[in-house]
């Protein structure tokens, strides 16, 4: 009776195991993220060394010619969820006829590594978390002349586009869209 006891403790151990550990992971927090003096992303998560986040190779709209690599060129509007287990911030690069970087792609980590890369076209000016970390907010539009100004709603789980909103949709924005309202004037 003692070794069946014993192999099924020794059966149950490596399950044990995995349980611990995907808890860890699950119940992982930015205790630290910050931008260093070239741009990084520098995060550490709860119970980890400091981590230098990649520079994003992703973007679309990169050119790809020797004077402007597809390459994120920067990182900025580095924000961290209020429940402290996400962080976000847009990766900028130069475009065709810019000298300087577009904040194209809205990058999202969590536990540790990247769960999602946001692209929309046109360049993310302003972005935020919405219920805690549930939800990501973002606005986009063209660089120099407000053509396409608007404002989309994210599930930061599914990733599935939840509302969006642009001036003349209707006269008061959502609640998650009115903080973006000042950067369509």
């Amino acid at each position: 009776m003692w070794a069946i006891g014993l192999g099924a403790i020794l059966l149950t151990l490596p399950v044990m195991a995995q349980r611990v550990a995907g808890q860890k992971a699950a119940d992982s927090r930015v205790e630290k993220a910050f931008l260093d003096a070239e741009t990084r992303v520098h995060v550490r998560w709860s119970g980890q060394p400091e981590q230098v986040m990649e520079r994003d190779h992703s973007a679309d709209q990169c050119d790809g010619d020797e004077s402007h690599p597809c390459v994120e060129a920067s990182a900025s509007q580095l924000i961290v969820s209020a429940d402290r287990r996400s962080v976000g911030w847009t990766a900028e690069y130069y475009e065709c006829c810019q000298n300087y970087p577009i904040p194209f792609v809205l990058v999202i980590a969590r536990e540790g590594g990247i769960v999602q890369r946001i692209q929309v076209g046109l360049g993310i000016f302003d972005w935020g978390f919405v219920d805690g970390g549930r939800k990501v907010a973002l606005f986009y539009d063209t660089a120099h002349s407000d053509l396409r100004p608007t404002c989309v709603l994210y599930d930061a789980q599914t990733w599935k586009q939840i509302s969006t909103w642009y001036p003349g949709k209707s006269v008061v924005p959502p609640r998650w869209a009115k903080s973006f309202v000042k950067d369509m004037q």
